[in-house]
């Protein structure tokens, strides 16, 4: 038997009560990878092991998550949820039993609404949205993918951005390579001063200065 099918059936036996009581288990899906039914209350529930998730109500972490892998190298951890997620300040997932030399996990979320990671927040994995993601102050992520706005606070980390509408960065955070980003304003930056469209005996002072018409000396 193959290590992902044994990984699968260990998932299935260890999270069957949870699924049952979270909404019920459905069909394996191609990853086989047992499907079970995600706590609409994350951080107060047993560990999870490996497998696809899926709640139909919205999702909220208001503690840890634990994200067990059972010594297994390669675990996977999917998380459907068609409503919002959302976490509360310092909130964070983590592994236990990741000893495996050569461990690589794979968490995904993805979330029809919107993502709303409170400040101090330390996610684990890429998240994608159909709708807007916004990190508060120093939370962290893996990849973000925002079918709207993507907003990230103050010190805010993630891996690479993507985003419908435009993104907003706060400070000590950069945009580079990122469509539509809007970065915070640079203080030592001098004001924007209107250019006369007149310029001859002129005399202009040190400053940053823009004119959207023609402009003569």
């Amino acid at each position: 038997m193959k290590l992902s099918a044994i990984l699968s059936s260990v998932a299935f036996v260890a999270s069957a009560g949870l699924g049952n009581a979270a909404g019920g288990l459905r069909v394996e899906n191609e990853r086989n990878l047992a499907v079970l039914g995600l706590p609409a209350a994350l951080g107060v529930s047993t560990p999870l092991v490996p497998g696809d998730y899926f709640s139909t109500p919205a999702v909220g972490l208001t503690g840890i998550l634990t994200l067990d892998a059972g010594g297994a190298c390669y675990p996977e951890w999917k998380f459907t949820i068609t409503g919002a997620f959302n976490t509360v300040a310092g909130s964070k997932v983590v592994f236990s039993n990741d000893e495996c030399a050569g461990f690589a996990p794979v968490v995904e979320w993805v979330v029809t609404g919107a993502i709303t990671l409170g400040a101090n927040s330390d996610m684990i994995g890429n998240m994608t949205s159909t709708a807007a993601i916004t990190l508060g102050a120093y939370a962290s992520a893996g990849n973000l993918d925002a079918g709207a706005a993507l907003t990230l606070g103050a010190g805010a980390a993630a891996g690479a951005l993507s985003a419908v509408a435009a993104a907003s960065l706060g400070a000590g955070v950069t945009c580079t390579g990122i469509t539509g980003c809007l970065p915070p304003p640079n203080p030592n930056t001098p004001a924007l001063t209107v250019l006369p469209t007149a310029l001859g005996g002129k005399t202009l002072v040190a400053g940053n200065y823009n004119q959207g018409a023609a402009v003569s000396l």
